[in-house]
C-alpha cells in the first residue's frame, strides 16, 4: 500500500493524538493536526437531503430536479481534489475526534475506498477525568461526550466494514499486540517493532500519575459524590455494556 491514507477517529483524550503522531513519525505520513474536514462535508450532504425531504412537488420547483447521487458525487470529487492539494503525494494521516466524525465513516469510504480507518477508545472514567484536567470540563458534559462517542463506535463496529479499533489501555499494557495488529491492518507488518517502541516511549512520558497498569475507577479519583452520581447517571449503562470497571 504505497499511498497510505489513514483516518484516526475516536473520543478526544482516548489516544487519537498518540496514534496520529505515531503515523507521522513511524509511517512518515504527512498531516495537518486535527482535521474536521470530513464532518463538515458530511453535514453539507445531510443538509441537502434534509432540505430535499421537506420540499413537496408544488408547482415547478427547480430544486427538486437535482439528483442527490450527482450532488454527492460532485461533493466527493471536490473533497478528493482538496486532499490532493493538501497532500500531493497521495498519502496522509487525518485525525478528527468526536462522534460526528465516527458516524462519517461511510462518507470516508465513499470518497477514499482504500483508506484505513483507526478508531481509538478509552474507559469512561479515565476519559472524563482527562477532560476535567485538560479542559476543565464539567463531569456532566464530559460524560455525555464520552457516551455519545461510545454509541458511535458501537454503531461503526456493527455497520462499517474494515475498521480497526484500538483500546488505549492496551497501548500501555499489551503494547506488542497492539503494534502488531495495527501494522497488519495498515499493511506494513515490518514496522511493528518501531510502533511498539514509539508506544512504550510515549507511555514513559505520560502526564497522568495514575497507575496505568490497571483501569481507573471512581474510587481512585478526586471526584465529589455529586460528580460520581452524574457520571453514573449519564454513562453508567454504557460502562457496563462495554465491561469497563466502575
Amino acid at each position: 500500500m504505497d499511498k497510505l491514507k489513514v483516518f484516526v477517529l475516536g473520543p478526544a483524550r482516548s489516544g487519537t493524538s498518540i496514534t496520529y503522531t505515531c503515523m507521522r513519525r513511524v509511517f512518515r505520513l504527512p498531516g495537518r493536526g486535527e482535521s474536521h474536514v470530513m464532518p463538515a462535508f458530511q453535514d453539507m450532504i445531510d443538509a441537502f437531503h434534509r432540505y430535499k425531504a421537506k420540499k413537496r412537488p408544488k408547482g415547478n420547483i427547480a430544486f427538486l430536479s437535482l439528483d442527490p447521487a450527482r450532488v454527492e458525487a460532485h461533493v466527493h470529487a471536490f473533497v478528493r481534489e482538496f486532499y490532493a492539494g493538501l497532500y500531493p503525494g497521495g498519502a496522509f494521516i487525518d485525525k478528527t475526534p468526536g462522534p460526528r466524525a465516527i458516524h462519517g465513516i461511510p462518507v470516508i469510504r465513499a470518497i477514499f475506498p482504500d483508506a484505513r480507518v483507526v478508531i481509538t477508545k478509552r474507559g469512561g472514567i479515565e476519559t472524563v477525568d482527562s477532560f476535567r484536567r485538560k479542559f476543565n470540563m464539567p463531569v456532566g458534559a464530559a460524560s455525555k461526550t464520552w457516551t455519545a462517542c461510545m454509541r458511535a463506535i458501537l454503531w461503526a463496529q456493527e455497520n462499517c466494514e474494515d475498521v480497526h479499533v484500538v483500546e488505549q489501555f492496551d497501548m500501555a499494557n499489551r503494547t506488542d499486540e497492539v503494534a502488531a495488529a495495527l501494522c497488519a491492518y495498515l499493511g506494513q507488518p515490518e514496522k511493528t517493532p518501531q510502533v511498539a517502541r514509539f508506544l512504550r516511549e510515549n507511555e514513559k512520558q505520560a502526564s497522568s500519575s495514575h497507575d496505568r497498569s490497571r483501569p481507573l475507577t471512581l474510587g481512585d479519583g478526586a471526584w465529589s459524590a455529586e460528580e460520581k452520581d452524574v457520571f453514573l447517571r449519564v454513562s453508567g449503562d454504557m460502562m457496563q455494556r462495554l465491561s469497563y470497571p466502575i
